[in-house]
């Protein structure tokens, strides 16, 4: 965590997938928590970034490397990843020790960089320190490293089946150790999802036939009345 940095544009679906490919490549021991040290430790660091996720657009990265090191003041990054000449991840002893012991504001940071580990490479370019240019540098924000990061960490330690299933912002950051603020932020891109979803009808493609029609919860009439039919149930008129 720091500076931040243009990176290839990624999608949130997209790093959503990427995501869901760690809590499917190392299950967890609680249900819906995820251990970022765990991961890196038994995962990264033994069976390298291309176990978790492959791109024809990276080069291939290898085994991870920790490197723990003292923060020289709190003005400093607890963490950062470097590419060259071997991907290393730098953390801070302190901010890794309670890592470990499962402090909820430093296993986000290891979420955190676990999302650059994966989804970057040596091409970053450092963004201007100066506002303008790097608005003008940067041309939104799926092309920013930091929020590529804090978007993964969003997902992996809360997915969307998650904070959809449960919508209640104390358990979430309960169950899934979660920093307030980020379960907020979920809930409240979920709940945008999900009103959208069971709004009223508005024209669009729907997901039963492919045709242009006015759809509800993403099907037209005619599919949603083929369904009901085949469940045994009517509709009207």
């Amino acid at each position: 965590m720091g500076s931040d940095y243009k990176v290839a544009p990624r999608s949130e679906d997209y790093i959503a997938d990427v995501a869901a490919a760690c809590r499917k490549v190392r299950p967890q021991q609680h249900l819906y928590r995820f251990d970022p040290i765990d991961f890196i430790e038994n995962v990264l660091m033994v069976e390298g970034v291309e176990a978790v996720w492959k791109s024809r657009w990276i080069q291939p990265k290898g085994k991870l490397s920790l490197r723990l090191f003292d923060r020289a003041s709190k003005w400093h990054p607890p963490a950062e990843v470097t590419f060259e000449p071997t991907i290393t991840l730098h953390f801070d002893n302190n901010f890794w020790r309670r890592a470990k012991l499962g402090e909820t504001f430093e296993t986000f940071i290891a979420a955190h960089e676990i999302g650059h580990i994966l989804l970057h490479d040596v091409n970053a370019k450092e963004f201007s320190n100066e506002a303008e240019a790097r608005i003008s540098f940067r041309r939104s924000d799926d092309e920013s490293a930091e929020w590529q990061a804090h978007t993964f960490a969003g997902h992996v330690l809360l997915p969307t089946h998650t904070v959809g299933k449960i919508d209640d912002q104390d358990r979430l950051a309960f169950l899934c150790n979660a920093p307030d603020q980020l379960v907020a932020e979920r809930l409240a891109t979920v709940r945008k999802i999900k009103r959208i979803l069971s709004g009223p009808q508005a024209e669009d493609y729907c997901t039963g036939c492919g045709d242009l029609a006015a759809v509800t919860q993403g099907i037209c009439f005619d599919c949603e009345r083929k369904r009901n039919r085949r469940n045994g149930q009517t509709t009207g008129t």
